[in-house]
């Protein structure tokens, strides 16, 4: 049984070298609906720990920064 019955599947778009600036407005627009906090990580840049946090805030933003470099590793093309 599919559980994901009715709901969409959002990706990323796909860059393959040509057309940079389609790209870059839909990634401007598909980095957000991953979360509040993944534009800012993006534009600001992330400090990476030294650990893994232990509390909830730096858990949060550990897991946060993890969704953009999937998200920006995902969208580029090895063809």
């Amino acid at each position: 049984m599919n559980n994901h019955k009715g709901m969409g599947c959002i990706k990323p778009p796909i860059f393959n070298g040509s057309n940079l600036v389609y790209r870059k407005i839909r990634t401007r627009a598909y980095l957000p609906s991953l979360g509040a906090n993944v534009w800012e990580i993006v534009e600001g840049g992330y400090q990476f720990p030294a650990e893994i946090p232990t509390n909830y805030t730096g858990k949060k933003l550990y897991e946060t920064n993890a969704k953009v470099v999937n998200a920006l590793f995902g969208s580029f093309s090895y063809s």
